[in-house]
């Protein structure tokens, strides 16, 4: 629990540091997130997770229904539907992964899951992702069903041919998908590879970043922001880009060893509990807060194209927030429990 509470009280002491005198009311919204996500992981962490096992297949037919409702919502953020929660918070389908993660604990360790089930579910409920048009939820889902999969009990021989009939599918599909593609989004994965090229247009996000990191410097720049605008993608998406010209290259490199460390710690936990349904719990959080970690600060420095994806414990937001404290709640839980077996 020491773990979790740090990191959020090291990244919204960070939120205020960068933000206080941009946008004060984004400040505190963010103490509220950071909060509630504190008292959510608290709660799990003295629920009884193995009371969940059972109900695997119910989580995931909510996950499914819920999916089936962004497609009847009329607010669209970046062309991606989202649900509005009693008029207080707008939510993606990234709301949904904890759920999923509940659910496919629970459904391989039934004794009904088989190798070829499990890419039948894997499809249907991947397709629903791909209908809300968010990329994000894609990666994260597909990454932590491919993850827990693996660290179960199937056949490892079969997971890996079947692994390869849907990836060969998969890349198929691209390639003959490729005839339709629009020229704007041509040009946004040739900005990636060359950016001077497209400067005015897609390119000027990808060079933008590359000069703050530059300009950041060892110490960065503590006495002034004048740099860096307090545009919403600078406080979600880019904000490792943020934390960086702040606080330096030196700043960063500490940020990303606190990182480092929590991964780690994630690692050792999943080494130390015995429990099947617990190992799966903490191996799908391990691999979603490791995809996140990685595709954010990879996208920052340049090495990834950009998307939409947020930083955990860093990015300003209520739904990441949230959605991270359900994970950490989790794993907080399988560990307090793991002198049970």
């Amino acid at each position: 629990m020491s773990m979790f509470l740090f990191m959020s009280a090291t990244g919204l002491f960070l939120f205020w540091f960068l933000f206080k005198n941009g946008n004060s009311f984004s400040v505190l919204k963010q103490v509220y997130s950071v909060t509630g996500s504190v008292i959510l992981a608290c709660v799990l962490l003295f629920f009884d997770y193995r009371k969940l096992q059972r109900w695997g297949w119910a989580f995931f037919t909510i996950g499914c229904l819920i999916l089936v409702q962004f497609q009847f919502s009329n607010v669209l953020v970046n062309g991606s539907p989202r649900i509005n929660i009693m008029g207080l918070l707008s939510v993606d389908s990234i709301v949904v992964l904890p759920l999923f993660l509940v659910a496919w604990a629970g459904m391989l360790q039934s004794k009904k899951m088989n190798v070829y089930l499990a890419a039948i579910l894997y499809i249907c409920s991947a397709f629903l992702f791909m209908v809300t048009v968010n990329l994000q939820a894609v990666v994260l889902y597909s990454l932590m069903v491919a993850v827990m999969v693996w660290r179960s009990s199937l056949n490892k021989r079969k997971i890996l041919i079947t692994a390869a009939v849907l990836l060969t599918t998969c890349v198929s599909l691209l390639l003959i998908s490729l005839k339709d593609i629009k020229t704007y989004q041509l040009e946004r994965l040739y900005a990636f590879v060359t950016p001077e090229r497209f400067r005015e247009t897609s390119g000027y996000m990808y060079l933008k970043l590359e000069k703050l990191i530059e300009d950041a410097g060892w110490i960065g720049h503590l006495g002034s922001h004048r740099g860096i605008d307090f545009s919403n993608e600078m406080m979600t998406d880019f904000i490792f880009v943020t934390i960086t010209y702040t606080l330096g290259w030196v700043g960063a490199l500490l940020i990303g060893l606190l990182f480092l460390w929590m991964i780690w710690r994630l690692s050792h936990i999943f080494q130390t509990v015995k429990d099947p349904f617990g190992k799966m719990l903490v191996s799908g959080s391990f691999a979603i807060f490791t995809a996140q970690v990685t595709v954010s600060i990879g996208m920052s420095l340049g090495l990834l194209p950009i998307t939409t994806v947020s930083l955990p414990f860093m990015s300003y937001g209520a739904l990441s927030a949230m959605v991270n404290a359900c994970l950490f709640g989790l794993v907080l839980s399988v560990y307090h429990k793991r002198i049970l077996y």
